[in-house]
């Protein structure tokens, strides 16, 4: 069996086989040095080598190994595409407020966007810009879905959001459903300052 797996060592999946393996049997070094090498064998592969990282994070935490885990989190937040903030927090968790400042605006400057942007400046409490940049992409399904914050922080500038997509939708309300939808917004823009008076325009 050994020397079939060391002829079929490159197959990603014989790899995993050996990796579950030692995990099974708490042979934690080498579950630690068989993902760095499948990192560097896969490397031409982004979902592999992300899942790989993400393996190595996890084994990092819990052998208390700290400098690993840290230099791990920077090259998969820096490296692959995050489908959520987790990652992110456990980097911001481990870092000094000046380092973490750094950080953050690395996150911001990425042309790559690997970080989901909107989560990430809600987070942050970096309120103004995440109202700025969901009015540039004039997404009213993401003003919907930070409303609540947004709204208590910067009530007017979403009441004037709401109130020009309004405006822009009226003219191509030609069915029931759409019709129906409008309506909800009117509710919503009518709870902010002065939103009675807009609604009714």
């Amino acid at each position: 069996i050994q020397a079939w797996k060391t002829k079929c060592w490159t197959c990603p999946l014989i790899r995993d086989l050996q990796l579950k393996e030692d995990l099974e049997a708490g042979r934690l070094a080498q579950a630690v040095a068989l993902l760095r090498e499948s990192k560097e064998l896969d490397q031409n592969d982004p979902r592999l080598a992300a899942r790989h990282s993400e393996k190595l994070i996890r084994l990092y935490q819990q052998l208390g190994m700290e400098q690993e885990y840290r230099a791990e989190l920077i090259f998969q937040i820096s490296a692959f595409r995050q489908g959520n903030l987790e990652f992110v927090n456990m980097l911001k968790n481990i870092c000094e407020p000046e380092e973490w400042a750094a950080f953050r605006e690395q996150i911001l400057q990425d042309d790559h966007r690997r970080v989901p942007r909107f989560p990430f400046l809600a987070n942050e409490g970096m309120y103004q810009e995440l109202l700025e940049e969901i009015i540039s992409s004039n997404s009213v399904s993401a003003m919907d879905q930070y409303e609540k914050t947004l709204g208590k922080e910067l009530p007017l500038q979403v009441r004037d959001f709401y109130a020009d997509y309004l405006r822009k939708e009226a003219d191509s309300a030609s069915c029931r459903t759409h019709y129906h939808g409008l309506v909800n917004y009117l509710k919503k823009l009518r709870s902010y300052p002065d939103g009675k008076e807009l609604a009714a325009q």
